[in-house]
This record gives structure tokens, C-alpha cells and sequence, in this order.
């Protein structure tokens, strides 16, 4: 029995190693890793199999301003980003800790080619703008996709593209018991007051930042 998760410790142990130096923590006795970035974190996943020992990867960005919670609970999306790599299968400890140390050090990597394209504010605005017009063209817009690029384009002070966000949003039926079309429509609304905006989405920020232990972030260093 003190073997049966023997490569979840091999897993653990690579990324203390190759994360723990990025300022990563591990969330609790998870496979998830955090990176703490003010208004996002930096989420590394050492994605088990439902069908075999072994890992894949995911590296992405977890929006702060998300208010989906399970209780008291965050559930860490991942908003931006994704799989990296393929899955690498457990044999044995020789033949899977240099392979679970490499993906470890893809992780590293890929997180930090993610951060330095998310380097401000006015960055990601970007990025999500663009991610979701590339949905809209593909005919997958409208989604949570667009309302994270609106709250992004009127913290990045770009009311204009933030609306037209939320408007793809409302535009579609809403699907009953939906949490994305009050979100969308509430956000429009504060947009007519940038102060209010903000003060909501920062509120938002900082409630997931108490429920994962972490220190208040200052709407001052929104950028």
C-alpha cells in the first residue's frame, strides 16, 4: 500500500524542485502549483489519468476577479492557457523520475513564457481581446472567453472594447441558471463608472485572495 501513489511523490518532488524557485506553492496535497501575480495566479497542474499511472500538464492563468466557488472553496480555472506536452506514464521509479524531473522543467518554462506575455494589464486586455475575436470568427464567442476579456479591457480602461464583450455575452440566450449572463450583465453596467468597476472587480480579487491565504492586493499595483 505505501507504494500505491509512489509516482504522485515522484511528481511532487520534481516540481518542489523546478517550481519552489519561482516562488510557486504547492495547493495543499494537490497536484496544482501557484504562482502568485496579483490580480491572477500563475496555476501548474500535474494532471493525473483516469486510466493509468502518470501525469500531463497543464500551465495556465487563473483570473482573480472568477467568482465561481464551491463554498468556501476556490476553484482554480484554467482561464488561459493549457496543455503542454504529452502524458508521460508510470513503469517504474528508474524510468519515470528523470521523465517526471523533465516535465518539471517544462512546466517552469512554460510558465515563465506565460508570464512574460502577461506582463501588464493593457497586456492581457490584449491577449483576451484577441483570443476572443479568434472565437468569434470560429463561431465559439460569447463564452467566458469574452467576459474575462472585458473585465481586462475596463481595468486596462478600454470601456469601448469591455462593452462590446459583455454585449456578445447578452446577446445570446441566456441558458437557465447561468452564471455568465447576470456576471456580464452586471459588469456592463458598472462600466458606466470606471471607480465602481473597479472597486467591484478588486473586491472580487481580494475575496479569493483571503479564501487561498493570501495577502490583499492593492488596486494600485493593478498593472
Amino acid at each position: 500500500m505505501a507504494q500505491t501513489n509512489q509516482h504522485g511523490k515522484i511528481i511532487a518532488a520534481a516540481a518542489k524542485s523546478a517550481l519552489t524557485p519561482l516562488g510557486f506553492q504547492r495547493k495543499g496535497a494537490s497536484r496544482i502549483w501557484f504562482a502568485d501575480k496579483g490580480y491572477w495566479l500563475l496555476v501548474i497542474e500535474f494532471q493525473p489519468s483516469a486510466w493509468s499511472k502518470g501525469s500531463y500538464l497543464n500551465v495556465a492563468a487563473h483570473w482573480l476577479w472568477s467568482s465561481i466557488t464551491e463554498g468556501l472553496q476556490v476553484v482554480l480555472s484554467f482561464d488561459y492557457g493549457g496543455r503542454a506536452g504529452t502524458f508521460i506514464s508510470f513503469e517504474s521509479e528508474a524510468q519515470f523520475s528523470p521523465q517526471a524531473a523533465s516535465l518539471a522543467e517544462t512546466a517552469a518554462a512554460e510558465s515563465r513564457r506565460l508570464s512574460a506575455s502577461l506582463v501588464s494589464i493593457e497586456a492581457v486586455a490584449d491577449c483576451l481581446i484577441a483570443e476572443e475575436r479568434q472565437a468569434t470568427d470560429m463561431k465559439r464567442g460569447g463564452h467566458w472567453g469574452a467576459l474575462h476579456a472585458g473585465i481586462a479591457a475596463g481595468l486596462a480602461s478600454k470601456p469601448a472594447a469591455a462593452r462590446a464583450m459583455f454585449d456578445a455575452i447578452l446577446a445570446k440566450p441566456a441558458p437557465l441558471g447561468s452564471l455568465l449572463h447576470p456576471m456580464a450583465e452586471k459588469m456592463s453596467k458598472l462600466l458606466d463608472d470606471d471607480r465602481a468597476f473597479r472597486s467591484y472587480v478588486v473586491g472580487v480579487i481580494n475575496g479569493q485572495r483571503q479564501k487561498l491565504k493570501l495577502p490583499p492586493f492593492d488596486e494600485g499595483s493593478l498593472v
